[in-house]
């Protein structure tokens, strides 16, 4: 293969076909393999696989760094990186990946944002009048908590989801993995009142299948639902910068602290790696640490 431009078309049709990413990993391979080619083209180099070599990533790496951009934006264009020439040496394009030594700078590691208990049960006071909207927030945001589903999950449920108890959810999650998730007393029963008193009017004559609706009746989208959980942030003025992936946090954070094992957490969050979840106990010692500053006599 002559082009990296062929080369990169081919890889994110595999990455869309045979490993089934999201449209923004798509978008972001995608973004961050073009910008090395964009550079191999500015400073003369031929933009091909077979002649890419270390010394022309340092070269990239060097001008990422005089940008001034971050080390976590570096880190993450030389993964894709690696990801791209690693695909291309599966297929016999190239004989090594010029992209498997190169290391950034370490990666600032930043502890995921949380709510403690009783910020969050501020978030989940009750509607003071039941509208069918007000009846579909309290029970996303009750299920949010509950689960530690990730937003694009949530968004994702349909009615059919919902186990006859409510007790349970079948949640598709990343790579069309499908799992059972348990579903709390108090999320399972706001729940229940959204989608007798709630979704019918939201519904009107529609017939999606979606759990939770907006108020044209179609499917609540991603973008949508955050823009929900910031207006009941800012409702009980709250002073952090809180997404509904926040809450998943939330909810691996206080199962942590309630007694919870590593294992279990990452089964219910529906992470592959124990190291993705492993960030969790870092959270748990900050509290610990902020703790004993704030209540022991010689801290």
């Amino acid at each position: 293969m002559d082009s990296l431009k062929d080369a990169l078309e081919m890889f994110l049709t595999h990455l869309r076909n045979e490993r089934q990413v999201s449209a923004h990993t798509m978008d972001a391979y995608s973004r961050d393999a073009a910008l090395f080619i964009e550079f191999l083209e500015n400073n003369a180099y031929p933009a091909r696989p077979d002649t890419v070599d270390v010394k022309q990533l340092r070269h990239y790496l060097g001008e990422m760094r005089r940008e001034g951009l971050s080390r976590a934006t570096v880190a993450r264009r030389l993964s894709a990186l690696r990801t791209f020439f690693k695909y291309l040496k599966k297929k016999g394009f190239i004989e090594s990946n010029p992209a498997a030594m190169m290391e950034s700078s370490r990666r600032e590691r930043k502890l995921p944002q949380y709510l403690y208990r009783d910020e969050m049960e501020a978030l989940l006071a009750p509607p003071e009048k039941e509208t069918p909207d007000a009846l579909r927030d309290h029970a996303l945001l009750e299920t949010l908590y509950s689960t530690g589903l990730r937003v694009s999950e949530i968004a994702s449920l349909d009615v059919d989801s919902v186990a006859p108890d409510g007790g349970q959810l079948r949640v598709t999650g990343k790579r069309n993995k499908e799992r059972i998730v348990l579903v709390g007393s108090r999320a399972a029963e706001a729940v229940r009142r959204y989608v007798e008193r709630g979704r019918p009017i939201l519904l009107k004559s529609k017939t999606d299948t979606a759990l939770f609706l907006n108020k044209s009746g179609t499917r609540l989208t991603v973008r949508s639902i955050q823009r929900m959980v910031k207006k009941h942030i800012n409702r009980i003025a709250l002073d952090k910068d809180i997404t509904p992936h926040s809450l998943r946090h939330t909810f691996a954070t206080h199962l942590l602290e309630g007694g919870a094992d590593l294992r279990t957490v990452q089964s219910l969050l529906g992470h592959s790696s124990l190291s993705t979840t492993q960030v969790y106990t870092h959270i748990t010692n900050e509290r610990l640490k902020e703790t004993h500053g704030k209540t022991h006599p010689r801290a």
